[in-house]
């Protein structure tokens, strides 16, 4: 059966509307039509929403049609998602027919407060399946420590969560790596403001690091580009990898930064205004 057909069959079967299915996995009603009709593909990230959404893997979602699976491949084949478990949306439970409660891709979340946070672990999807994974080792009051796994369970890196002056400090180390270092600082220029500072391994951020979209940079050239996805209350982020060598680390400090994120989002007073 070739994309197209899938497709469709897979939505009627969950008894969506095309409108359904472009809510659910952050397109156009026109883009989903598109799709059905042949007119267009899906890219990666759209494959492996509607994969988590239909309960079925790319294999099984593409068969029939390998050519354009590998066309798909080779276009986007430097882009991951960030994945975990079902968010559980209204304290509904899950059900076949509901995509707001069994879709599976979205951003890190925290549980507890700001001297007990916690943040669950998390899967990184590529084309191929699983690619790393996120593991939440320990936390005891301000600290966490969480290891980064590779597909066949190797570690290899680190983030270490701590606190300093109030502010959270988050130490990332990857294996052939220099340890680089984030923190958030409140600084005294025209008025109080708060930046995000990087210390080691030459790396900066280019964009809004709490907005939609903006880039890690590692001496001045760009390594990764990282966009946000949001519909309801759930988010999906795209990692684009421009510096195959430098995956990895783009990877921790990924990771890392939406840690900084979700802190500032939940329990900083007027989150979202932080500078870089």
């Amino acid at each position: 059966m070739i994309l197209s057909e899938q497709i469709k069959l897979c939505r009627k079967q969950l008894g969506m509307s095309q409108a359904d299915l472009a809510d659910a996995i952050w397109v156009s009603r026109n883009t989903v039509s598109n799709w059905e009709r042949g007119d267009t593909t899906p890219d990666i990230q759209s494959l492996v929403l509607m994969g988590a959404l239909f309960g079925r893997s790319l294999d099984e979602i593409v068969k029939g049609d390998e050519q354009v699976m590998a066309q798909v491949l080779e276009r986007d084949k430097n882009h991951l998602i960030i994945a975990g478990e079902a968010s559980d949306i209204g304290g509904e439970q899950p059900d076949s027919r509901n995509h707001a409660t069994i879709l599976s891709l979205f951003g890190l979340r925290s549980t507890g407060g700001p001297a007990h946070g916690k943040f669950g672990d998390a899967d990184v999807t590529d084309p191929y399946g699983l690619a790393y994974r996120l593991v939440r080792v320990a936390t005891l009051f301000s600290r966490g420590l969480y290891h980064i796994l590779d597909e066949h369970g190797c570690k290899v890196g680190s983030i270490t969560r701590k606190h300093a002056l109030q502010h959270p400090v988050f130490q990332v180390r990857m294996k052939g790596f220099d340890r680089v270092q984030l923190r958030r600082e409140t600084r005294i220029d025209n008025g109080y403001k708060d930046v995000i500072r990087f210390d080691g391994g030459g790396i900066g951020v280019e964009g809004n690091l709490m907005g939609d979209e903006f880039s890690i940079v590692r001496n001045n050239s760009a390594v990764a580009h990282i966009n946000a996805r949001r519909a309801l209350n759930r988010t999906a982020y795209g990692i684009e990898i421009m510096d195959d060598a430098s995956a990895p680390l783009a990877l921790g400090l990924t990771f890392a930064i939406l840690m900084l994120r979700d802190y500032d989002r939940v329990w900083v007073r007027g989150a979202g205004k932080a500078s870089i």
